[in-house]
């Protein structure tokens, strides 16, 4: 079983009515990105759908289900992104280049998906809902074999050499310091410092 990959995770195992579970799916999507975690019920759930709560429940045990398998596909997409962000770096660039392409495009990306609450939400029901709940952190992993050539092609010699294990600690301290501040409510959450804190990190983290 592929542990990243969101369809292992709160999605429903019948294959039948494909058509309304895509339609409750499609339904999920276009309320989460209205970014209200009031909006996040199984009432404006089968409203937007056109499918009844016997449907929805049917081939979903719980609504946050929905929600749930939508936030960690997002999250999964986003960490795909950033790996190609990633496999683009310059070999003539340093260290500090590469710090500031993965923190600045994991907060960012962030702060463009959801607001703190539902954010807030998510971690709350995933964390009910997923078998594996240290998949969460695990989609960092899909970090390593682009940063992993980073190294190899480095010229500016500032880049540390590191393995697959030192790789994957290194992903989850950062991990840590994008999501910490968030899961924390703190007032700086996605800030200017918050950028800046977790760059230095990251610099600390890859330098050689």
């Amino acid at each position: 079983m592929d542990k990243l990959d969101p369809n292992n995770y709160n999605i429903p195992e019948q294959q039948r009515a494909e058509k309304a579970i895509e339609a409750i799916i499609q339904a999920g999507k276009e309320l989460i990105a209205l970014d209200k975690a009031e909006e996040l019920t199984t009432r404006r759930l089968t409203e937007k759908s056109g499918y009844s709560t016997g449907t929805l429940y049917r081939y979903f045990k719980k609504v946050d289900d929905v929600f749930v398998f939508l936030l960690v596909k997002r999250r999964k997409e986003l960490f795909d992104d950033l790996a190609n962000k990633i496999s683009k770096h310059s070999p003539t660039d340093d260290v500090t280049i590469l710090a500031d392409t993965v923190t600045r495009t994991a907060i960012e990306t962030w702060k463009k998906t959801v607001s703190k609450r539902v954010f807030l939400m998510f971690i709350r029901q995933y964390f009910k809902r997923t078998p594996e709940p240290e998949m969460f952190q695990a989609v960092g992993d899909l970090l390593i074999p682009a940063l992993t050539e980073v190294q190899r092609q480095d010229k500016t010699n500032t880049i540390k050499a590191m393995d697959e294990h030192e790789l994957r600690l290194a992903i989850r301290c950062i991990q840590t310091a994008v999501n910490s501040p968030m899961l924390e409510g703190l007032d700086f959450a996605g800030s200017e410092e918050h950028k800046k804190i977790t760059r230095e990190i990251a610099i600390k983290l890859f330098k050689k």
